[in-house]
């Protein structure tokens, strides 16, 4: 990364184990050393928008946006 000037946040970097919860489940690692800093490990993972959790189901994704999109409905609904 030094070779384009690149810097990594360690603020705003997330590692995923991607898997089966099953898998998920029996790992016993909190934090990933990347570089020079410390990265935890979380379950999902926020990127233009998206929400993107470690099985790939998109329900973290769908939680979020779900209640914003049924207020903008009912909000159309009752302003015509």
């Amino acid at each position: 990364m030094s070779a384009s000037h690149l810097r990594l946040n360690p603020s705003k970097t997330v590692v995923l184990w991607l898997g089966s919860q099953h898998l998920i489940d029996k790992l016993d690692v909190h934090e990933v050393q990347v570089l020079s800093s410390t990265s935890k490990i979380d379950s999902s993972a926020h990127d233009l928008g998206v929400v993107v959790d470690s099985r790939l189901t998109m329900s973290d994704h769908v939680a979020l946006v779900c209640p914003s999109a049924t207020d903008k409905i009912n909000r159309a609904v009752t302003d015509s």
